[in-house]
């Protein structure tokens, strides 16, 4: 009996550091318009073109400063805390701006760890395909189409992100270059996923994709208030119980 329990006790451990093993990270459809991945920790607007079709901006594309002027005054949900999505050494330390098709450098293609906000939603969360492989030879297969869709990580449901846009700026400007700000660009304008890290003027004309550190879930669904349990208990509802005592202690000797 010992060793089964054993064995049971093995299997569950097993069993739990399996589907831990399976279990991936996931964009999350809060509602309201606001989309959470659950890997990197942060919020981000599900319509992708908002500063444009809120009627914020008469363009959808502006230089780093509006962009960032944007973020920093806008309100949505209930938030004023947006940015920009931030874009940090792959290194850890300081920026390589030599250009890689590997991801080996700050700058180029397939650059999709969770340092890059963006890069990482383009290749691990929409399952986009670089137009240059890390040899860099293109097209890829499956670069011939970009997509904006995906499965919500707890309903199942297929869930799209609205106006993904071609190019969108990152933070940080200025590092490591003077005058420049890290870009990041989605797609060409026929469609084809690109997949690239650029390294910008700052007065060049990108997109500005709203996101805020942390999940919306946390202020949108309140916790439910503490269930208290009844302290009050009439005679009759005792001495009920004990009556039912009595009746299951008799059947429990007639019985044995």
């Amino acid at each position: 009996m010992e060793n089964t329990k054993r064995s049971v006790g093995v299997l569950v451990v097993l069993s739990c550091l399996l589907f831990s093993s399976m279990s991936y990270g996931a964009l999350i459809n809060r509602g309201s318009g606001m989309i959470y991945d659950d890997v990197l920790d942060i919020t981000w607007l599900q319509d992708a073109n908002y500063m444009f079709t809120s009627g914020a901006s008469v363009t959808e594309f502006v230089n780093h400063t509006a962009a960032v002027n944007w973020v920093d005054n806008l309100v949505f949900g209930g938030h004023d805390d947006w940015r920009l999505p931030n874009f940090f050494p792959g290194n850890g330390v300081g920026y390589d701006f030599a250009f890689s098709y590997n991801g080996s450098t700050d700058r180029g293609f397939n650059n999709t760890g969770t340092n890059n906000e963006l890069g990482h939603l383009f290749a691990n969360s929409l399952n986009n395909v670089s137009f240059f492989s890390a040899a860099g030879v293109g097209s890829q297969p499956g670069s011939d189409s970009f997509n904006s869709s995906f499965v919500d990580g707890e309903s199942g449901l297929t869930v799209s992100f609205s106006n993904i846009g071609i190019s969108y700026w990152s933070n940080p400007a200025n590092n490591p270059i003077l005058n420049a700000a890290w870009g990041y660009n989605f797609r060409t304008f026929s469609g084809l996923s690109t997949g690239e890290t650029q390294l910008l003027s700052v007065n060049s004309n990108l997109s500005v994709w709203a996101v805020r550190d942390g999940d919306v879930q946390n202020t949108l669904t309140p916790p439910p208030p503490p269930v208290t349990p009844p302290t009050n208990v009439s005679e009759s509802g005792s001495m009920a119980l004990i009556l039912l005592g009595l009746v299951g202690s008799f059947a429990a000797r007639k019985f044995t």
